[in-house]
């Protein structure tokens, strides 16, 4: 028969087996699927951007609220052909910056 401190036991197993898991796979994914682009201090803050192309006037692409710079990267591409083009990302998405943070950084 089981018993309630098996089935604990069981479970707190299972827990901690799928942290494990996912801790790996995060770290593993990491390393993968690196950003593009470089992270540059701005006023103090990391800010990462991607930037393409040769030229001016140069063109930057402000992700929206819930968006990051890859949501950019078909525009980026075709942009970039004929001018330089700059993508960044908000202080709220990819830890870019401080989260308090919600007005555009001055590049």
């Amino acid at each position: 028969m089981i018993t309630i401190n098996q089935i604990g036991i069981s479970l707190l197993i299972g827990i901690v087996v799928f942290f494990l898991y996912q801790k790996i796979a995060t770290i593993i994914d990491d390393y993968r699927y690196r950003p593009i682009g470089k992270l540059v201090d701005v006023e103090g803050y990391q800010l990462h951007i991607h930037s393409t192309g040769e030229g001016g006037p140069a063109v930057v692409l402000d992700a929206g609220l819930s968006g990051t710079s890859l949501g950019w990267s078909l525009v980026q591409s075709e942009v970039s052909k004929f001018t330089q083009v700059c993508s960044y990302d908000r202080g709220d998405m990819l830890g870019a910056m401080n989260l308090l943070q919600k007005e555009p950084v001055k590049i």
